[in-house]
């Protein structure tokens, strides 16, 4: 099944605030992969493939 519209900027947005905070600095340094930014934004990692549901 198919993330909708609104899945994927539940998704999307925390993302995007984790990606400014590493920007500015405030996430400290090291590994910059998909698997730690969805950790940093709380978001399953696993719901960036087409077939699956947002968490929570």
């Amino acid at each position: 099944m198919r993330i909708t519209a609104a899945q994927r900027l539940q998704n999307e947005n925390p993302i995007r605030a984790a990606i400014d905070r590493l920007r500015r600095g405030e996430i400290p340094p090291g590994r910059c992969d998909v698997k730690t930014l969805t950790a940093e934004a709380g978001v399953d990692r696993t719901a960036f493939y087409g077939d699956r549901l947002t968490s929570g």
